[in-house]
Parts: structure tokens; C-alpha cells; sequence
């Protein structure tokens, strides 16, 4: 397989034609796998049946996406070619390499396989459920997947003698959902210990990028305690100075704004006063919008650098 891709955005990868069943329980079994570069950071996203571009474009702050799933022509594509032979391999090959894998549950077999497989090939600390389903067809894949999450229990100890304590998922929490319809998002601890974070509607911020904060703060919290390179602590000290600076200066524009505003309470019709108070505001506000701008850069750097993964043991 040819490594070399083209483009940076998220890349949507082909299935199977629409309507047909999945082969083998995988829902994602493509023929056009996009195979990224070996040093490259990229999350890795088994897409359900559902529009979920808004859920791929918050992931892309942690590198390029890579989407499996069914074809979205509005979405730039960069795909290699593997054979017929295994079509199950290389979506595994991903998830070993990949930065985050996110799995959009359904109630298809397919996602209970792709959960199954991914407990066995990916650290805890790197693997996200995307739960667009209600309380009651969630409780139906819970049940579905801790059921073969312990039949592979027993192979495991049955073919290596290791006792592999399988993974466990949490109640469903009610709470609003996103506008591609994903109501809660499941993240790990690194002993398999699960969080469901609710999808709650805010009026100022998009509640899908609110609740996949603390998935970022715990994979940040994780490659905290990796060994890096000096490139990737360096990149990793440029982006914390600069957003420490674009956070400076938001404090700054907003003292300035307070105290014109509070100057502004006491206008006594004074046009030339209200001119130089004015005169203070707009600078302020330019200030501001500079510094939040900077503060988001900042932290977008430094969310980007970080150690290539290394392939976790499979449990087996």
C-alpha cells in the first residue's frame, strides 16, 4: 500500500453500496483504505449510518480524520487501494496506529464487532463511543457487547492462559443531544473504568465541542506521561506560551472594556468625552477578538503535538 495521501481534511472512506448487508458483522469493510504516513498523527472514525460531519470536524483539533463509512462526496478524499483478499485488516491496522479511535454506536452487529475489536487492539485512554442511540437501543448494544466481550473473555484464557478482564459500558444519561444527533460521548480511564458524558444543549457554545472537552483533557492526560521527542516539546511549549499570551491579553481587553463602560455610565452629553471614551472601546474589543483568537491557536497547537502512538498488545 502506497503511504502518500493528499489533502489535510477529513477523509471519508467508501463501504459498501448502499443498502447492501455488512460482510462478516463489519460494517466498515472497505476497498479504499486510506493509508497515512507512518508518523502520522490521525484519529480514526467508524462512522454509523448518520450525518455526522460536525462530530468529524470537532475531532480534526487532534489531527487529520480519517472517516470509514459510507461515501460523502462533499468531503476531499485521499485513498489507496488494497486488495480484495482481507477487506478486515487494514480498518484493524488503523485502529493499532491511530491517535483516537471513535466508534459511532448503532444497533447493527457491526458496531458490537468493531467495540469488541477495539478493546483488544486499542489503549483505553484512545478509544471514544459516539452514543446517538436512545436509552433503550443503547441498553440493547450494552447487552449485546458485554455478551461477546466475554466470550472473548474465555478464548482468551481458553488459548493463553491470561485472565483478560473485559471492559464494561455505563447507563445511558439523559440529557439533550447535538445537531447530528449523537447524544453522549464515552471515554476510559486506563483500567477500562467508563464516563458517559451527556450531550447537554448550552445557548453560547456547540454542545457536541463542550462534551468532547474532557475526551481531549483524558487523552491529553494520558501522552502527558509519554516519552516525546524535542520537536514535539518544543511545538508542545509554543503553543502553551501562546495561548498563555492570547489568555493576557483577553484579561487585558476585558479590564480596559469594564472600566469604559463604567466610565461610559457617567456621560454628561459631552460629545468630545464620548468620542475619547470610545476611541478607548474600539481598540479594546480589537484587543480581545486578537487575543481570543490567539489563546484558541494556541491551544489547537498544543493539542497537536504529541508522540505517534505505539501499537498497544492485543489482549487476544
Amino acid at each position: 500500500m502506497d503511504g502518500k495521501h493528499q489533502g489535510r481534511g477529513p477523509v471519508r472512506v467508501s463501504s459498501r453500496p448502499h443498502g447492501t448487508a455488512p460482510v462478516g458483522g463489519w460494517r466498515h469493510l472497505a476497498r479504499e483504505v486510506v493509508v497515512p504516513a507512518h508518523d502520522e498523527l490521525f484519529v480514526l472514525h467508524l462512522a454509523g449510518a448518520a450525518d455526522e460531519q460536525r462530530l468529524t470536524t470537532g475531532l480534526g483539533v487532534l489531527g487529520r480524520v480519517i472517516v470509514v463509512g459510507r461515501p460523502e462526496e462533499t468531503l476531499p478524499s485521499a485513498r489507496t487501494c488494497p486488495g480484495w483478499g482481507d477487506r478486515r485488516q487494514p480498518v484493524l491496522d488503523l485502529m493499532a496506529r491511530a491517535r483516537l479511535v471513535v466508534i459511532s454506536l448503532d444497533t447493527g452487529p457491526g458496531a458490537v464487532r468493531e467495540f469488541v475489536e477495539a478493546a483488544r487492539t486499542v489503549r483505553p485512554e484512545r478509544l471514544v463511543l459516539a452514543v446517538a442511540l436512545r436509552r433503550r437501543g443503547y441498553d440493547g448494544f450494552r447487552a449485546e457487547a458485554e455478551a461477546a466481550l466475554r466470550v472473548r473473555a474465555v478464548r482468551v484464557r481458553r488459548e493463553t492462559g491470561r485472565v483478560w478482564t473485559p471492559p464494561s459500558l455505563p447507563d445511558h444519561r439523559e440529557g439533550g443531544k447535538s445537531r447530528d444527533g449523537i447524544r453522549g460521548l464515552i471515554s476510559f480511564a486506563g483500567n477500562w473504568e467508563p464516563t458517559f458524558h451527556a450531550v447537554f444543549p448550552t445557548v453560547f457554545r456547540d454542545p457536541l465541542k463542550r462534551a468532547l472537552v474532557p475526551v481531549y483533557d483524558r487523552l491529553t492526560a494520558y501522552e502527558d506521561d509519554l516519552p516525546v521527542s524535542r520537536a514535539v516539546a518544543l511545538r508542545q511549549r509554543r503553543g502553551e506560551v501562546i495561548h498563555a499570551l492570547g489568555l493576557c491579553l483577553v484579561a487585558f481587553a476585558v479590564i480596559r472594556l469594564g472600566f469604559a463602560v463604567w466610565r461610559l455610565i457617567g456621560y454628561d452629553g459631552d460629545l468630545e468625552s464620548c468620542g475619547h471614551r470610545l476611541y478607548v472601546i474600539v481598540p479594546a474589543v480589537v484587543v480581545l477578538l486578537c487575543g481570543w483568537s490567539a489563546a484558541r491557536l494556541g491551544r489547537r497547537i498544543t493539542l497537536r503535538a504529541a508522540p505517534v502512538p505505539r501499537r498497544a498488545r492485543a489482549s487476544g
